[in-house]
């Protein structure tokens, strides 16, 4: 769906909701288009020097809490269908099981 185009629309959008909706189009330009779940995916597992410099402080005391914000917003996204729901209840037992072996 594309954002509004109607100017009184588009002054009701948070500056975040602009600079996400921008950053989405900007996405899509050839000649590589990408989704924000395929950018957000490269973001997080890129071995890319440039790349892994800007998430240094993910797993840091001042920036895991905002990473852990960031995994449950997805999780409640993910959690809106069933097959999501089946899915992330999948995952978790998953990890359960990792740190369970772990201990």
């Amino acid at each position: 769906m594309d954002p509004p185009n109607n100017p009184i629309e588009l002054e009701k959008q948070s500056c975040h909701d602009k600079k996400v909706l921008l950053v989405c189009k900007t996405l899509q330009n050839p000649p590589t288009k990408m989704t924000p779940k395929e950018f957000m995916f490269h973001f997080v597992s890129s071995e890319n020097s440039k790349i892994a410099y800007l998430r240094r402080c993910w797993s840091t005391e001042t920036g895991v809490e905002g990473a852990m914000d960031l995994v449950r917003a997805l999780r409640d996204e993910i959690n809106e269908t069933p097959l999501g729901r089946s899915l992330w209840k999948d995952l978790i037992q998953e990890e359960v099981r990792s740190l369970c072996c772990c201990l």
